[in-house]
């Protein structure tokens, strides 16, 4: 979080950036390039929300979570193929 706090401020340093036209200079503070961090990686993340949605077939999405009891989950009592797509998205969660 420190990072993230500090990042694009004078505390990370900074140079100068001069337009070769004009002349213009401003301070460029440099970025903490933590791959939480939403100043440094808002393009990153735009480029991937776009690489997602390309992906997306014309169909309504659902969010279901379910747990499945180890009695039925045999393809004879369930009377079908089972088939499905996991993902498992959790951040610090003992399994």
């Amino acid at each position: 979080m420190s990072a993230i706090e500090r990042c694009r401020t004078a505390a990370l340093d900074g140079h100068v950036e001069e337009c070769d036209h004009c002349g213009h200079q401003r301070i460029a503070y440099n970025s903490c390039r933590n791959r939480h961090c939403p100043k440094c990686q808002s393009l990153v993340r735009a480029q991937w929300l776009e690489d997602r949605q390309a992906d997306l077939i014309p169909v309504e999405y659902f969010h279901v979570v379910f747990t499945l009891p180890e009695a039925i989950a045999t393809p004879k009592h369930l009377g079908a193929e089972i088939g499905f797509i996991a993902i498992l998205h959790t951040w610090g969660q003992n399994l």
